[in-house]
């Protein structure tokens, strides 16, 4: 599960996005560049390596929420 999406969700919560459909379009704009995918068999999504990568360097320099 990716925990980093759940923070994004709660922006969502917040109006950070304006609706779900922008925070839909965010989520396929990760995979689209290869930093999330989604499993077919459960709908989960995961980060990928490069994902993993840059959001440890992330939390690295700006701390978790």
């Amino acid at each position: 599960m990716l925990h980093f999406l759940w923070i994004w969700k709660d922006d969502l919560a917040k109006g950070e996005f304006e609706d779900e459909t922008k925070f839909d379009e965010f989520i396929y704009s990760l995979v689209k560049f290869g930093l999330v995918v989604q499993n077919m068999n459960n709908g989960k999504y995961s980060l990928t390596n490069v994902g993993r990568t840059l959001y440890l360097k992330y939390v690295m320099k700006f701390g978790a929420k």
